[in-house]
Order: structure tokens, then sequence, then C-alpha cells
């Protein structure tokens, strides 16, 4: 995957405390400096990243595996026994991961998701499915979930 397709430019309204990014000025530089919105990103920050589009790049990395596991998911080796998860862990294909035994991460390509709990797949109970794109949103939804 090219460095360019990992990541993709946040719309304004992506902004909030605690969101991951990272930004450019590009007048002096190709560094790339990580940002995580604090106490002090309110209306007047926005304000200035909209204003500064034109002169500083931001972006965001799209979840990816690395992310998934940072935020405390693991890789489950153990599932995989039934035809349902005949594919999982071949990353690219289905990737199961687990928290704890109530939540598990069902993914096949690290955007569309679903958090779900151990049972069956006919009996078990969806907290999440849909797409997310980035560290941020799903450490936000784990938030919602009470996973976090």
């Amino acid at each position: 995957m090219k460095e360019e397709e990992k990541y993709y430019t946040p719309s304004i309204e992506e902004f909030y405390v605690g969101f991951e990014y990272e930004w450019n000025n590009s007048n002096e530089d190709d560094i790339w400096r990580p940002v995580i919105g604090d106490n002090e990103f309110n209306f007047h920050a926005i304000v200035e990243i909209q204003n500064e589009l034109d002169d500083i790049n931001y972006r965001v990395k799209y979840l990816d595996k690395s992310d998934i596991e940072e935020l405390g998911w693991f890789l489950d080796t153990n599932i995989g026994k039934s035809w349902y998860y005949s594919h999982v862990n071949n990353i690219g294909d289905k990737s199961l991961f687990a928290k704890t035994k109530d939540y598990y991460l069902d993914t096949t390509d690290f955007k569309e998701i679903v958090i779900h709990n151990d049972g069956d797949y006919d009996d078990r109970t969806n907290y999440f499915q849909g797409t997310i794109k980035n560290k941020s949103e799903l450490k936000k939804l784990m938030q919602q979930i009470g996973i976090l």
C-alpha cells in the first residue's frame, strides 16, 4: 500500500478534543507532526484550522491492525474453527480481535467492523456494525459502548 493510501484529509467536522491527526506546514518542511486535540481545542482552534487549510496540510491515518492493537484488542487465534471464521487471522481477508470474553471485533478491511459478544453467530449481540475510518473514531465508539 502506498504511503498516501494510508492517510486521508479529514473534514473540519471530524476535529474534536481527543482527535488524533497529523499536520505539516508545507511552506517549511516535509515533517508530519502528530497532534491530539486537547482541552484548548475549541471553536477558535477549529476556525484557525479552517483558515489555514490552504497553507497547512492535515492528515489522518486510516484504521489498521496496529491501531486496533494499541486500543487493547488482540488477534484471537483460538476461534477459526467454525465455517464463519474459516479465514480468521488472515489479514486482508478476515480478522477477529478479542478484547475480553464479552467483546470481539470482526473486520475484513479495517474499515467495516462489527463489535459483538462471544455468542454463536446466530445468537450473538452486535454492539456496533458499520464503518470506522480511524483510531480516534474507534476509541470514541469503545467509550460509548463502555469498553474503555
